[in-house]
């Protein structure tokens, strides 16, 4: 049996582009929630002036756990080179 990838692997460079509605929902779920700390981060900049490395780290880890979920719903990640390596356009 063959498991759906959510991910396929880029065409050029190292990494993931979605290909099933699963995978673009999981992408723009982690870009709104990136978003909204970011916007949560920059007016509560004042409360954590003293120690601004609070604010990286749910970044951290909800960054974490989106490249964990694309390398097991995905192609396993490779550099590409592009898939005309010979045509030089």
């Amino acid at each position: 049996m063959q498991r759906r990838l959510w991910f396929k692997a880029k065409t050029h460079g190292w990494g993931w582009t979605p290909a099933t509605w699963e995978g673009w929902l999981a992408t723009s779920v982690y870009a709104a929630a990136f978003g909204i700390w970011i916007a949560y981060w920059v007016r509560a900049a004042e409360a954590t002036a003293d120690k601004p490395y609070l604010g990286f780290l749910p970044l951290l880890i909800l960054t974490g756990g989106f490249v964990l979920l694309c390398w097991t719903k995905g192609e396993k990640p490779r550099w590409s080179w592009g898939r005309n390596r010979g045509s030089i356009r």
